[in-house]
């Protein structure tokens, strides 16, 4: 590669992240923001466009709220539930999924806590967010055995 060509690339990732375009392609689970090149807030359009067809979606409504949901199952370890027409959860229990540390479903208790910032470890899961209303939480479920078994990053509503 060579100089003017490194130059463009630091320049478009510099752009993307002014831009607050998250880089999903090197980390396939983005703490707050995404996975699977799906991001928080996108429109169903978007989501299929990255995603393709889901193999199923169910209908819902929050029983705190009374909002409408959907939910919508791509190949059985992933869903995005869209709410008011944006992608508000996204979860995971694919194996394939991993931060840019490398922690996942699989990933130790240990694993998470000594590679994800800012986590807290509590009652079966493991938490990067707080409790307030319209805050982004990103939870990493934990197994009887202590180990990952999905991960969760979504948009906490009343």
């Amino acid at each position: 590669m060579n100089k003017l060509t490194r130059i463009g690339l630091v320049s478009a990732a510099s752009i993307a992240l002014v831009a607050g375009v998250t880089p999903m392609a090197s980390a396939k689970i983005v703490i707050g923001g995404g996975m699977s090149g799906v991001a928080l807030g996108m429109t169903r359009a978007e989501v299929v466009s990255q995603l393709g067809q889901p193999n199923s979606v169910k209908r819902g409504t929050n029983a705190t709220n009374g909002g409408k949901f959907r939910v919508l199952s791509f190949n059985k370890k992933l869903q995005v539930t869209m709410t008011g027409g944006s992608v508000s959860n996204i979860r995971t229990e694919g194996m394939g999924q991993k931060t840019s540390n490398g922690v996942g479903v699989g990933s130790s208790r240990k694993q998470v806590k000594n590679n994800v910032p800012k986590v807290k470890c509590s009652f079966g899961v493991c938490r990067v967010g707080n409790d307030q209303a319209g805050t982004v939480q990103t939870d990493f479920i934990l197994n009887k055995d202590k180990n990952v078994s999905a991960v969760n990053i979504g948009v906490l509503f009343d």
